[in-house]
């Protein structure tokens, strides 16, 4: 299994990363069907198995957390936690304050049974009212040890280039990008923020789904003109350079007249 350490962190991860939505308790949902306890358990212990050691839940993610901390009890020593904050009270949730975030953390440490979170993420942009207010709680956290890092989920370039403004760098975007679901262009971001995205700054995240369930690929960062991440063992693929890809009408989408998209390789290593 190959490794990645997340920048200006000692996290060091698996580049495959088990996202844990389907974990729900053997409560269907308006998401999924009723996945049993040993049904979530025999996927974790088939991933620290294989070498895989991180884990990614979510406060909306119903059941979820229960039952992740759950299945690491009494190994949470080899396990990596990302969870996030957001969709407490559903869709309609409103955005957090600090007191918000801080009961949030409070819950999620409960529902995992842990004393800390190593990497939390605002689940979306809009879940956050104030970006300084919010970012001086989660450093807060940082100091008290409730958290070890911090990132951010479905951030758009304008999202990401109004935190690197204020000199914050989050150490993770998970985005959605897979054939079902293309956020953006993830060198599009790279551009308009006028960063690359390398290893010491930020390491974007990729959904990519696969049968049984929604995992994760890490993403190298890559100031390339492609962005070409790989594991052993999962998914393989190859993104090509896509030049002429230009700013859709609303945030985070884009319009690409680039033919060569079709160049993209997907392969399967199971």
């Amino acid at each position: 299994m190959d490794f990645v350490t997340l920048p200006r962190t000692n996290l060091k991860v698996s580049r495959i990363c088990l996202g844990c939505w389907q974990m729900n308790g053997n409560n269907a949902n308006i998401n999924w069907d009723a996945q049993p306890y040993e049904t979530s358990k025999a996927c974790v212990d088939k991933c620290l198995e294989l070498g895989i050691n991180f884990f990614d839940t979510a406060e909306g993610y119903a059941g979820s957390e229960e039952v992740l901390g759950r299945c690491l009890l009494g190994r949470r020593q080899d396990a990596i936690i990302a969870t996030k904050f957001g969709f407490r009270d559903g869709i309609g949730t409103p955005a957090y304050s600090a007191v918000q975030i801080d009961e949030a953390i409070t819950k999620s440490l409960r529902k995992l049974q842990t004393d800390y979170i190593d990497l939390l993420q605002a689940h979306f942009p809009s879940f956050i009212s104030n970006t300084e207010e919010a970012i001086t709680e989660l450093k807060r956290q940082v100091s008290l040890g409730r958290i070890r890092s911090w990132g951010v989920c479905n951030f758009g370039p304008k999202n990401l280039k109004s935190l690197i403004d204020m000199g914050e760098i989050p150490v993770s975007n998970q985005i959605g990008y897979n054939l079902l679901w293309y956020l953006f262009d993830i060198r599009w971001v790279t551009m308009y923020c006028g960063t690359s995205l390398t290893s010491d700054r930020l390491q974007p995240t990729m959904e990519i789904p696969r049968a049984g369930g929604d995992s994760y690929m890490q993403g190298q960062g890559h100031s390339g003109p492609g962005l070409q991440p790989s594991t052993a063992g999962a998914a393989q693929w190859q993104l090509h350079d896509l030049a002429g890809c230009t700013r859709g009408p609303e945030e985070g989408k884009t319009v690409c007249t680039n033919k060569h998209r079709e160049e993209q390789a997907w392969t399967t290593r199971l």
